[in-house]
C-alpha cells in the first residue's frame, strides 16, 4: 500500500512539474528552429511585376467550368475576409498552398468596398468601405509602435494616418427631437486618458467631481489586474488532452489565465456599479459598446476595457482604405502559386465518416452542378453556426457536438444591424467619430429600442456617425474622387422584428430599408441644427445620395445570419476557459477541419488577424504570437539605429 501510495505521489508530482513545462515549451516559448518565419522571403519588386493587382479596385476571379482551381493544394479556405486571408498569409509563410474560395462575387468579406449610385459630382458612383471604420492601437505613429501595429504591418503593409486628437465625440441628444445636449471628448495620449476624462465627466457631472476621481483610481487598478486573463486565448490553441488533464488542476489554471473565469462573469456594468461612480462616468466609460456590439449591461469587463485602452494609444484609418490592404495580401499569397475564387459558393465540406475532410462541393455561381475539389484540410471562416449547420449537411449530429451546442448560445438571430451611406459633394468634414445617444443609461436605452416595433416609434438612441472621405488623405485625388465626400451611419443592434413579413428585395422592402436610412440621416443632421447650423445645412444642401444596407444586405454579401456581423454574441462568459477552448481553431472529432474568423478571436480587424494567428499556429504547431513580439522588437531596433545615424 505504502508503494502504491509513493508511485502515485510520485505520478503527481512529475505532473505537476511536465505540465506548467510543457506550457512553458508549447506556448510560451514554442519550437523556434526557425527565427526567421516572418521574414520577408519574396522580392517585392519581381513580385509586383508578376502579379498585377490593380491598387483600388476589388480582385475578381469568378469560378466556372472553364476557370478552375490547378494543381494541389495543402488547404482550402472558405471566405475570403481578413480572417481568411490573414490565415492564407500564414500558410502560405510556411510554404503550404492554399486555395481561397469565396461565395460573393469579390474577395474582401468585410474589408470589400463598393460603388454605390452615380450623382452629379461622382458618375461613376463613390466607394464605400463596409466593414473598416478606424482602427486603434497606435497604428498611425508606425509598426514598431505596439504588438497590433506591427501585425497588421507583416500581414498588410499598410500605413495609416492619424484621425483628430479628439478622434471619438461622445454626444448627447435630445431623444424626442435629437438635437444636440452634449457633446464631450476622448484623446489618443494615453499619459492624459484619465484626466482628460474625468474633465469630461465633470462637465456632465460637477457636483461629482470628488466621487468620480475616488472611482476612476479603482478602475485604473482592475484594469491592470484584468489583464492577465486575456493569455486565456492560449489555451485554444492547447492540445485537447492538456486541456481536459489542467482541468483536473484547477488552481494551475486559474493561475496560467489570470483568473479569466471569474472575471468574465462580470459585466462592465457590474464593475462600473461597484467602483461607486456617476452615470456621467458610467456613460462615458461605456460609450464605445458599438465597437464590440454588446452593451455593457452584457459585455465582458475583461473585452471591453481591453478595447479601451487600445483606443489610448490613438486611432487612424489605413490611407488607400481597405482595397489596397486586401490586394497586398493577395500579392503575397498568391507569390507560391495559391489561388482565389469568386462566385465559389461552397455548398459542402466532404467527411469520410464523419471523421476527416476529404474534399469540397463547390457551387459556381448560378449553376445548379457542383464541382467536386479533393482536399485534406479546411479552414472555415463562415462562423461556427453556418459551418455546421449548412456545410457539414448531416454528416453528423451536430446537436451533440460540443462546439455547436455552446456556439448556438451566443446567437442573437433577433438582432440585426443597418447602415446608411450617404454621397455627399466635396466639403470640409471632420477627422472624427461622433457617437450618438438619446440616454445617458445605455441598458435602459437599448432595451427600450430592441423592444420597439417600427423605426417610427422613436429616433435612433445609438448611432455611430463617421466621414470616411475625411479620414483617407487620397480620397479626393485625381483619379479617384476628386469632387464628392461621403458619411456612413451604423448602427450596430436593430430589432428583426421590423422585417417581419416583408418578403427581401420587394419593393416594399426596398422601401422599407431607403424609409431608416433616411430617417438616419436626418437625425444626423438635425444633431448639429441648434450649436453647429452653418454645419447642419451644408450636410443637407450636399447631399446627393442616401442608400442603406439592412440585416438582410449583409446576410447576402457576407454570409451573414440576420445581419449579425459581429458573428457570435461578445458577452461575458464567452471569455471564460471553457468557452475558449470550445471556440478554438480546431474542429473537435473532425481531421483536417479548422475554423478562423471572430468566433475564434474578437470583432474587428484585429480580432480577425488575431484568429489567423491563432489557426495558424494550431495548423503548423507553432505558436505564431513570439514571432511578432520579435517582428515588432527587430522594427524598434531598427527604427532606433535610423534615428541615431540620422
Amino acid at each position: 500500500m505504502i508503494i502504491l501510495i509513493t508511485f502515485l505521489l510520485t505520478i503527481f508530482a512529475a505532473a505537476f512539474i511536465l505540465i506548467p513545462y510543457y506550457w512553458y515549451q508549447r506556448i510560451a516559448t514554442p519550437n523556434r528552429k526557425n527565427k526567421n518565419f516572418l521574414k520577408n522571403s519574396t522580392n517585392p519588386e519581381k513580385l509586383q511585376n508578376q502579379i498585377k493587382l490593380p491598387i483600388h479596385e476589388n480582385y475578381s476571379n469568378h469560378l466556372t467550368r472553364k476557370n478552375l482551381p490547378n494543381g494541389k493544394f495543402d488547404h482550402v479556405i472558405i471566405g475570403s475576409g481578413m480572417s481568411a486571408l490573414s490565415t492564407a498569409r500564414l500558410l502560405v509563410q510556411a510554404g503550404k498552398r492554399v486555395l481561397i474560395l469565396e461565395a460573393h462575387d469579390r474577395i474582401g468579406g468585410q474589408m470589400h468596398v463598393f460603388r454605390d449610385s452615380p450623382t452629379e459630382s461622382c458618375p461613376q458612383g463613390v466607394e464605400f468601405d463596409v466593414g473598416l471604420h478606424y482602427g486603434a492601437g497606435g497604428y498611425e505613429y508606425g509598426p514598431e509602435t505596439s504588438i497590433l501595429s506591427a501585425i497588421d504591418y507583416w500581414m498588410t503593409e499598410s500605413e495609416w494616418v492619424g484621425m483628430d486628437d479628439c478622434f471619438d465625440r461622445i454626444c448627447l441628444a435630445d431623444p424626442d427631437t435629437g438635437v444636440k445636449k452634449g457633446e464631450y471628448g476622448t484623446t489618443r495620449t494615453i499619459r492624459n486618458r484619465w484626466p482628460v476624462f474625468l474633465k469630461e465627466c465633470a462637465k456632465m457631472s460637477p457636483e461629482t467631481v470628488e466621487k468620480d476621481k475616488s472611482a476612476a483610481g479603482k478602475l485604473q487598478k482592475l484594469e491592470m489586474q484584468v489583464m492577465n486573463s486575456r493569455s486565456v486565448s492560449t489555451f485554444k490553441i492547447l492540445p485537447m488532452f492538456l486541456v481536459n488533464w489542467l482541468k483536473f488542476l484547477p488552481f494551475l489554471v486559474n493561475k496560467f489565465t489570470g483568473n479569466a473565469d471569474d472575471w468574465s462573469s462580470r459585466s462592465t456594468k457590474d464593475i462600473l456599479d461597484s467602483i461607486d461612480c456617476s452615470d456621467a462616468f458610467k456613460f462615458l466609460y461605456g460609450y464605445s459598446w458599438g465597437n464590440i456590439g454588446v452593451p455593457p449591461h452584457r459585455s465582458a469587463f475583461l473585452r471591453h476595457s481591453s478595447m479601451t485602452m487600445g483606443y489610448c494609444l490613438g486611432a487612424g484609418y489605413p490611407i488607400g482604405g481597405c482595397i489596397p490592404m486586401v490586394n497586398r495580401m493577395l500579392h503575397k499569397i498568391f507569390a507560391n502559386k495559391s489561388q482565389a475564387f469568386t462566385n465559389a459558393r461552397v455548398a459542402q465540406i466532404i467527411l469520410k465518416n464523419g471523421e476527416h475532410v476529404v474534399g469540397v462541393e463547390v457551387k459556381a455561381g448560378t449553376s445548379k452542378d457542383l464541382i467536386t475539389i479533393d482536399c485534406e484540410s479546411v479552414i472555415s471562416t463562415a462562423g461556427f453556426p453556418n459551418t455546421f449547420r449548412s456545410l457539414l449537411n448531416n454528416q453528423i449530429n451536430i446537436e451533440k457536438h460540443p462546439q455547436y451546442k455552446l456556439a448556438k448560445t451566443y446567437e442573437k438571430s433577433k438582432e440585426g444591424c443597418f447602415i446608411s451611406f450617404i454621397t455627399l459633394k466635396k466639403m470640409d468634414l471632420p477627422k472624427k467619430n461622433y457617437w450618438m445617444f438619446t440616454d445617458v443609461d445605455h441598458e435602459r436605452s437599448f432595451n427600450k429600442f430592441m423592444d420597439s416595433e417600427s423605426p417610427d416609434d422613436q429616433n435612433c438612441p445609438q448611432m455611430f456617425v463617421s466621414f470616411p472621405s475625411a479620414k483617407d488623405p487620397t480620397f479626393n485625388e485625381s483619379d479617384r474622387f476628386p469632387n464628392t465626400a461621403t458619411c456612413e451611419i451604423f448602427v450596430n443592434k436593430i430589432p428583426m422584428r421590423w422585417f417581419e413579413g416583408i418578403d427581401y428585395k420587394s419593393d416594399e422592402y426596398k422601401n422599407f430599408k431607403q424609409r431608416i436610412a433616411e430617417k438616419l440621416w436626418d437625425q444626423v443632421v438635425e444633431y448639429f441644427s441648434k450649436d453647429e447650423p452653418e454645419f447642419a445645412k451644408a450636410l443637407d444642401q450636399n447631399c446627393e445620395n442616401i442608400s442603406g444596407g439592412s440585416p438582410f444586405t449583409f446576410d447576402n454579401f457576407i454570409n451573414s445570419v440576420n445581419g449579425q456581423v459581429y458573428g457570435l454574441d461578445h458577452s461575458m462568459d464567452r471569455y471564460g476557459v471553457d468557452s475558449s477552448v470550445l471556440l478554438r481553431p480546431e474542429c473537435i472529432g473532425i481531421k483536417g477541419l479548422h475554423f478562423s474568423g471572430q468566433d475564434v478571436a474578437n470583432v474587428g480587424m484585429f480580432g480577425a488577424q488575431q484568429s489567423g494567428i491563432l489557426t495558424a499556429s494550431a495548423i503548423l504547431g507553432r505558436n505564431l504570437m513570439p514571432d511578432f513580439v520579435d517582428f515588432m522588437i527587430g522594427l524598434k531596433v531598427a527604427k532606433s539605429k535610423q534615428q541615431k545615424n540620422d
